[in-house]
């Protein structure tokens, strides 16, 4: 019999942890789009005031972000330097999936990421600036839902795991 009720009192707890983790990973994803936000602004800066050249600028941004953004940076900026014939857009794009990839970004998200890479390096300093200034916006938008829905979706999520929990107890007792 206490066989039974141990097994039932970890099983609800498992899938509590479950549903607390998919809680805490909503708020970890609303930080990575801070993240990418303070990225954007930060290269935006870089290239309206410092003109300076798309490597070195990817380098200064790097040393003042947190990973995985500071892993995304430095490799694109490797494997610029290392000149295998890629453009920058498809450097970009590769390093995003890498480093970013879907495990927090929606796949809208990081389509969009991968859409702002493409626009840098060969448009002019204007028309770069817009896509910035746009994607900016759409990252706005983006994190100010997530922010609405989180307290609610945190909520369900770990309502969830006790209750997946019970009915298994109850399945198997």
């Amino acid at each position: 019999m206490w066989m039974k009720a141990a097994g039932v009192i970890f099983i609800v707890f498992g899938t509590s942890c479950l549903g607390i983790n998919f809680g805490s990973t909503l708020k970890k994803r609303i930080r990575l789009l801070d993240m990418i936000e303070h990225m954007m602004i930060l290269l935006r800066g870089e290239i309206r005031y410092g003109v300076t050249p798309l490597p070195e600028a990817l380098c200064h941004i790097a040393g003042k972000t947190k990973a995985p953004l500071v892993d995304f940076l430095n490799a694109v900026v490797e494997d610029m330097n290392a000149m295998d014939g890629k453009n920058f857009h498809k450097l970009w794009e590769e390093n995003a999936k890498l480093h970013i990839g879907t495990n927090l970004l929606s796949q809208e998200e990081l389509s969009d990421f991968i859409k702002v890479g493409g626009t840098l390096g060969y448009l002019d300093k204007e028309m770069q600036l817009k896509s910035i200034e746009f994607y900016m916006e759409q990252l706005k938008l983006d994190r100010s839902a997530l922010e609405k829905t989180y307290p609610q979706k945190r909520k369900l999520y770990c309502s969830m795991g006790v209750l997946l929990g019970m009915m298994i107890s109850i399945l198997l007792v």
